[in-house]
């Protein structure tokens, strides 16, 4: 298959990256689709890539697969270029392997063996969204660098706050409905819930090379979902687990 937009797919790997090293994808007639969970199983990433967003794509039979993203970032897509036609396929044999082709003014061909393709069926959350908001995100990342550790999440309609909230110090931040990063709100009702900080802000900060806009949706003490509507590859969706608080 032939991949749309070189860049665009070294910087959707480094964002797959923050939450998975060694991500095992599906690969189908219809799709190239990726969930999987963190480590800590906090957080889940959710990718599908219809074979209509790719050219040349053949896919027989469904089949899996499982690479290293940090490996393939720090050799293959290393020093890919926005001219380059990139070009996956892979080889199925005594070993097998994830053959990469780079085409611009040069050809550069690249090969990688699979890793043991350890594929756990994640169900897609089913979760009733009653509050979203569509974000500028670079405002949103700046708003990030102040936060730490964990973060309430206030939503109404008339915005969304971030707070934080200590025994001495605390921090609290609106973005108001009609101002400048507030672009959209949907809310059947009020939403309220904590999240670890760490996660939300490598996510969003990763994003920022792949889209302007974002999407947060939540309902109360449930996970956040953060999704992008990307150019070239679809909707990618990052959930968050929430931090229960008792009082």
């Amino acid at each position: 298959m032939v991949l749309p937009d070189s860049m665009e797919v070294k910087y959707l790997f480094k964002t797959l990256e923050v939450l998975v090293d060694e991500a095992t994808f599906k690969l189908t007639p219809q799709e190239l689709s990726l969930r999987a969970m963190d480590p800590s199983r906090v957080a889940m990433i959710d990718l599908v890539i219809p074979r209509t967003n790719c050219e040349d794509y053949v896919c027989p039979e469904e089949m899996k697969f499982c690479f290293s993203l940090e490996r393939y970032l720090e050799k293959t897509l290393k020093n890919i270029t926005k001219n380059d036609a990139v070009r996956l396929d892979i080889q199925t044999g005594k070993i097998d392997k994830m053959n990469t082709r780079l085409t611009s003014k040069l050809t550069r061909n690249f090969s990688m063996p699979l890793l043991e393709a350890a594929y756990e069926e994640i169900p897609t959350p089913k979760i009733a969204f009653n509050y979203s908001v569509k974000l500028v995100l670079e405002n949103v990342n700046t708003l990030f660098k102040d936060l730490e550790d964990h973060v309430r999440i206030i939503g109404t309609q008339d915005g969304l706050t971030f707070e934080q909230t200590g025994d001495i110090e605390s921090f609290t931040s609106t973005l108001k409905r009609g101002d400048e990063t507030v672009l959209n709100i949907e809310a059947k009702e009020n939403a309220k819930a904590t999240y670890a900080v760490s996660y939300l802000k490598e996510v969003l900060k990763a994003l920022s090379s792949l889209t302007d806009i974002i999407e947060i949706s939540y309902t109360t003490d449930m996970p956040v979902r953060v999704s992008a509507e990307l150019e070239h590859f679809g909707t990618v969706s990052v959930y968050v687990a929430p931090r229960i608080e008792t009082d």
